[in-house]
């Protein structure tokens, strides 16, 4: 399930997802923990 709407996201904004992973690594994972947090609270 959450697998599932992080590709969904990242299929709807590939340009966005892209330049985050090469310009801004570190904050992969804080953007990851984040959305796992929006995730419970739904």
């Amino acid at each position: 399930s959450l697998e599932t709407v992080i590709m969904t996201s990242e299929s709807n904004s590939p340009s966005i997802s892209g330049s985050k992973s090469v310009l801004y690594p570190d904050q992969i994972k804080p953007e990851m923990d984040r959305v796992k947090r929006i995730l419970k609270q739904a």
